[in-house]
């Protein structure tokens, strides 16, 4: 159940742009935070749209203003893809394709 009407917002724009790619990847929420592999997204009690790594949740990775759903939406999942990628790149052994 989503407690704040921005977060439903948010979730469902972080879920379009992972399907405009052909991701299913899974967007989950517990009404406060939605999560995203390793990501946690609040709208916190000042309006601000905050993106946490789960393993460092003092200190956020991104802050946009609450009204900068769609550009916020967009970051992050540019920035969990974008972590995908550079991980199936750097996995790929150079010397097989020289």
């Amino acid at each position: 159940m989503q407690t704040n009407p921005l977060n439903a917002v948010l979730f469902t724009l972080m879920k379009t742009g992972l399907e405009a790619v052909g991701s299913r990847l899974p967007v989950e929420t517990d009404g406060d935070c939605i999560y995203l592999r390793n990501l946690l997204v609040i709208v916190n009690d000042l309006g601000e749209i905050q993106c946490y790594d789960v393993n460092d949740p003092d200190r956020p990775l991104m802050t946009f203003p609450m009204d900068a759903l769609q550009a916020a939406a967009t970051k992050v999942v540019v920035h969990v893809l974008q972590g995908i990628i550079a991980r199936a790149v750097e996995a790929d052994d150079i010397s097989a394709l020289a």
